[in-house]
């Protein structure tokens, strides 16, 4: 019934999709050798190079914003449809 409470929650089930990247971030060399036993040592080097320390930050900006137009795109669509019938 809150339309902050919607967008927290359009947050927070983003974050939880932030999981594997939080290995990177937490225990990167743990994940880079585990990579080269199962994958190999060029696969480690590409992830490596393309995963820089700054990247996670960028991700979590990106899924709290998609979280924030996510609720207030669900807000949108409760008001359209649902208030109109006294649903909401």
């Amino acid at each position: 019934r809150s339309p902050n409470a919607l967008a927290a929650s359009y947050c927070v089930f983003n974050l939880t999709s932030m999981g594997p990247f939080f290995s990177l971030l937490l225990a990167k060399d743990a994940f880079l050798s585990t990579c080269v036993t199962y994958y190999g040592q060029e696969y480690a080097d590409t992830i490596d190079r393309l995963t820089p320390d700054w990247i996670i930050a960028v991700f979590v900006v990106l899924a709290l914003l998609g979280g924030i137009l996510g609720g207030m795109f669900g807000k949108k669509l409760l008001k359209k449809h649902f208030a109109k019938v006294g649903a909401v």
